[in-house]
């Protein structure tokens, strides 16, 4: 929550938010959210999407989402969540250490 704007916005190219939702906003609603995926950690890792900073989620062999952060003076201000296969084919992740 610290590192998130209290303005934040998520957007889901996959409109998979609650309620079919393709945007969330603020960061009480998006980091409550992020919470539910936490079990998941273990397949994100750092990364730079398209050039700037974020997360890629990766499977063994298989790259299945990736969030891109927009940063401003000291939070970020906006989330991109990417998972539509043809999306992703589409962008640039580099994971630390490519």
């Amino acid at each position: 929550m610290a590192v998130l704007d209290p303005e934040v916005v998520l957007r889901d190219d996959t409109a998979g938010l609650p309620g079919g939702a393709a945007t969330m906003r603020g960061a009480r609603a998006v980091g409550a959210y992020a919470l539910r995926y936490s079990r998941s950690a273990r397949f994100v890792r750092p990364a730079l999407v398209d050039g700037t900073p974020g997360l890629a989620i990766r499977l063994p062999g298989r790259l299945i989402g990736a969030l891109g952060f927009t940063v401003g003076a000291d939070a970020i201000t906006a989330i991109d969540m990417i998972s539509d296969r043809g999306r992703l084919r589409q962008v640039k992740v580099t994971a630390r250490g490519e």
